[in-house]
Order: C-alpha cells, then structure tokens, then sequence
C-alpha cells in the first residue's frame, strides 16, 4: 500500500511538472546577424535565434540600477549572474543566456531589449586587455506590427551612470546589424 501511495505521488508530480512546462510559453524571434565593419575575421553574417522565457519585472530593473549606481560595472555584473530569463544562438554556436530582458510596446510596435555579461575567452581573460572593461553584451530589436524588425548587437560594452544619465560605449566597434527579424 505504501509503494502504490509513493508512486501515485511521483506520477502526480511528474504530470503536474510536464503541465507547468506546457503552460510556458517561449517567445522566439530570429533573422540575420551581420558585422558592418569587418571587425571579426572570417565572419560576415549568419543567422541569430533569440528566445526569450520571461521578461524583467520593474521590481528587478529597480534592482540592478541600484546595483550599477552602488557598485558600478561589477556591482551589476554581481546582481545578474546566473540570471537566466532567455538565450541568444548565433549561429552554429552553443547558445548563451540572457540576464536581463525588458519590452516595450508603443503605437504597435515593440522594442525589445536585453542585456547579459558576455562571454569572455580564456586568452582575453589571461592578457588582460582593455576588452575586459567591457563585460556586458547588449541587444535592441525594434519590431513593427506584424512582428518583423531590425535592431543592432553590442558584443562588449561598458555601462556607467555619469551625471545621473545611463551610459553605454561600445568597445571600439560599431555594434553588428540585425536584420529580418521575426517573431516566430
């Protein structure tokens, strides 16, 4: 009798498991991804899939303000590690988490954006460059109506608040266009 209430149990939690999973409902949007300034060798374009499980509350962007004014670029960093609301592939490549997400809709059309620390490449971390004063990788789509839009990727930028204002530098490149996005 007790083996058969133990497995009744684990049968209800695993439906009601395979239910919750069902109810969530993933954004995804892809289109191209194309280096403008030739910065990247070998790279000119490829396809970009971003999916996106859920977006910031105001509560957590409150959050992360706080933390960028009280403990600068590190002090964020610190405040969305291992914060994971969505992903970016681009192409072949393994895909990365994104931290934080936030969506704007205004006049019918969307504003999406979303911001993560980069992935940093053991030779970079180990020379210790000046790439490293740029943790953050940055991503703004602008979507029309139907859904279909452009937007840019910034691979490694800097955020600072200077004189009350948010502030965001590029490391020295023009950040890669994206194009033909769609929500699918």
């Amino acid at each position: 009798m007790k083996i058969h209430k133990t497995l009744l149990l684990l049968m209800v939690l695993l439906l009601w498991n395979i239910t919750y999973a069902d109810d969530k409902k993933e954004e995804r949007y892809s289109g191209r991804v194309i280096d403008q300034t030739g910065s990247v060798p070998g790279f000119s374009a490829t396809y970009v899939t971003i999916m996106i499980d859920k977006y910031n509350t105001d509560d957590e962007i409150i959050g992360y303000q706080k933390a960028l004014a009280e403990g600068g670029q590190d002090g964020l960093l610190k405040a969305i590690e291992n914060k994971e609301n969505g992903r970016i592939k681009i192409g072949n490549r393994l895909s990365y988490p994104l931290s934080a997400i936030r969506k704007f809709e205004k006049d019918g059309k969307t504003l999406i954006r979303a911001l993560t620390d980069r992935p940093i490449p053991m030779v970079e971390a180990w020379r210790n460059n000046r790439s490293m004063d740029y943790p953050f990788g940055f991503i703004e789509i602008l979507l029309d109506e139907k859904g279909k839009g452009q937007g840019s990727l910034t691979a490694a930028a800097k955020i600072e608040i200077k004189e009350g204002k948010l502030e965001m530098e590029s490391y020295g490149r023009e950040p890669f266009r994206l194009t033909n996005i769609t929500k699918k």
